[in-house]
C-alpha cells in the first residue's frame, strides 16, 4: 500500500519537497542554528557560511523527522534549555543520528513551538 504525503507527516515522516518547503518558510534557519552565529566574520564570509549551512540544512531530513518524534514524546521540555543542549537529547535518545541544531529549532518550528530568546552572537535559541 502506497502511503500519501498527508499519511507521511502525520507520521512524522515527509516527502523532501515538503522538507524543502519548510525550510524555504524559515530562512533565518540554517544547519548551524538561528543564523550562523559568527559575528566576527567579514559581511562576504558571512554571506558566503550562511548559504553554505542553508544547503546543508536541506540533507538533514532524517534528524528533522528525528526531532519531530522526539518532541511529540517531550512536549514539555524545559524551556531554559538551549537548542543546542535538546539536540543533544535527541541525540542521546536516538543514538546513531545526528541532529543538527538547525534541524531540531525548525523541527520545534513546525511543531509549533515559538523562539523566545536568541543568544547573542550564537546560533542557538530557547522557545516559548
Amino acid at each position: 500500500m502506497k502511503t500519501t504525503q498527508k499519511q507521511q507527516q502525520n507520521g512524522n515522516e515527509i516527502t523532501q519537497k515538503s522538507f524543502e518547503i519548510i525550510i524555504k518558510n524559515h530562512p533565518e534557519i540554517t544547519a548551524d542554528g538561528y543564523g550562523i552565529g559568527t559575528p566576527a566574520l567579514t559581511a562576504s564570509a558571512r554571506k558566503a557560511q550562511y548559504d553554505s549551512s542553508r544547503k546543508d540544512l536541506a540533507t538533514f531530513k532524517t534528524a528533522f523527522e528525528t526531532s519531530l518524534k522526539w518532541l511529540d514524546r517531550n512536549p514539555d521540555f524545559a524551556r531554559n534549555r538551549t537548542s543546542y543542549g535538546l539536540k543533544h537529547e535527541v541525540e542521546r535518545t536516538y543514538r546513531g543520528v545526528y541532529v543538527p541544531n538547525g534541524a531540531f529549532i525548525l523541527a520545534a518550528l513546525h511543531k509549533g513551538f515559538r523562539i523566545a530568546e536568541h543568544v547573542p552572537n550564537s546560533p542557538n535559541v530557547r522557545f516559548s
